[in-house]
């Protein structure tokens, strides 16, 4: 367009197409409404219930930003609901034991920060997949998405303040304590001007912390004041006005807390507050895999303790809180394992084989293994031999009654064989 040729009905069409879009009204609107309800509401919906209605909002998201005419800056807001959409999934997918859609969901939730220039997205997004993997036993990986959640991070956000406490839990959990010491001061000194109790996905309050503070001591091995830090946790959440309540951080704090008990050598208050734990409203996957770090722990340290056995108080504790945790899981068990009271002690009945059946697992391994082996000595003696029969001693001799050389280490191997299935 040259000077000559400008007119203004040219930068009028220009002006037009910058503003034109194919959204309506309340689109873009509907779409951060979500995102807030859903955060706000987060901790009060089982995450099973969740995830339908946070994904169509996402799959919405996709289609108002790919499939329809929009302006930049309704581009922009679009590509932020999307990422914290995404955010939102993520927490969902990890409280479902879904690990290989969080780091995807986090992976979105970042690419869409970065085109909405909303660095904050990014910082949340790295905050779910830092306690992702602290949860999955990957304390470098933790501590690597902390800090680079806090590299883009607003300062005193609650994003930060949340990963300075990350960044602390990811060095305990490496049994860096220095490093521990230095990120938990931070931590504590922004804690200072927290609310004692906050709602919603993306708030942070001064329990939080004390509840890290909790999980973090009992990584270092110091139980004593794990123990101070989880029961303190569990105070304040026990008595948090309604709006406040946070059924998984206070299940959490609990088995923090068995934890601290099971390393004081006090098994049965550890079992004891478990199973309190496990009675809970929201049993999410982070509850049920530190209900079964508690019941290997306890089996390990106690394997001669009346704990693991029928005492009297009812079933056997390990039994227990695996029934729970199975319950919660795949949703095959109804209810947990009951006493037989027609039985000494009260020892759980177990059903009987019906004739015909196949045998439990353990066996089948057995017996399967036993048949390996038989094939595999087999072979080792090479193929049958095809000669004549021959005359020894005055009696014919054939392959089938020849006395047969057994190698000791054969029988060695059969048996480590068996042994070994029945260990599975």
């Amino acid at each position: 367009m040259t000077t000559g040729r400008a007119s203004a009905d040219t930068v009028r069409a220009y002006t037009q197409h910058a503003t034109t879009t194919e959204l309506a009204p309340g689109d873009v609107e509907q779409l951060d409404l979500a995102v807030h309800h859903l955060g706000a509401t987060y901790s009060a919906q089982p995450p099973h219930e969740l995830w339908p209605v946070a994904a169509a909002h996402r799959h919405q998201a996709f289609v108002l930003l790919h499939e329809r005419r929009h302006t930049l800056q309704e581009g922009r807001a679009l590509a932020r609901h999307s990422g914290m959409l995404s955010v939102i999934l993520a927490w969902i997918a990890h409280d479902l034991g879904k690990g290989n859609l969080v780091q995807a969901l986090c992976e979105d939730a970042w690419a869409h920060g970065k085109q909405a220039d909303v660095k904050e997205v990014g910082a949340w997004a790295e905050d779910a997949r830092c306690t992702h993997k602290l949860y999955a036993g990957h304390p470098l990986d933790a501590l690597t998405a902390a800090t680079r959640g806090l590299a883009v991070a607003p300062k005193d956000g609650n994003a930060a303040v949340r990963l300075h406490a990350q960044v602390a839990r990811a060095n305990a959990l490496l049994g860096n304590r220095e490093a521990y010491r230095t990120a938990a001061t931070t931590s504590h000194r922004q804690q200072a001007r927290l609310p004692l109790h906050a709602a919603g996905l993306y708030a942070v309050d001064a329990i939080r912390i004390t509840s890290y503070d909790a999980t973090s001591l009992r990584w270092l091995g110091d139980a004593e004041r794990a123990r101070t830090a989880a029961q303190e946790a569990i105070d304040h959440y026990r008595t948090a006005p309604h709006p406040h309540q946070a059924p998984t951080r206070l299940a959490i704090a609990q088995l923090d807390l068995a934890h601290a008990h099971a390393a004081l050598r006090d098994p049965e208050a550890a079992v004891d507050i478990a199973r309190q734990a496990l009675t809970g409203s929201r049993l999410v996957d982070s509850v049920k895999s530190r209900a079964q770090q508690l019941s290997l722990t306890l089996r390990r340290r106690y394997p001669t303790h009346p704990a693991r056995g029928t005492d009297r108080r009812g079933p056997r504790p390990h039994t227990l809180i695996t029934a729970h945790r199975r319950r919660f899981t795949k949703g095959r068990v109804a209810t947990a394992t009951q006493p037989d009271p027609g039985r000494p002690g009260g020892r759980p009945h177990r059903r009987a084989r019906r004739p015909g059946s196949r045998p439990p697992p353990p066996l089948r391994r057995a017996r399967r293994g036993l048949g390996h082996a038989r094939r595999v000595i087999g072979r080792r003696r090479g193929p049958r031999d095809r000669r004549p029969a021959h005359e020894v001693g005055g009696r014919t001799v054939t392959r089938s009654n020849a006395p047969q050389r057994v190698d000791p280490h054969d029988i060695e191997w059969s048996a480590h064989v068996t042994a070994s299935a029945l260990a599975q």
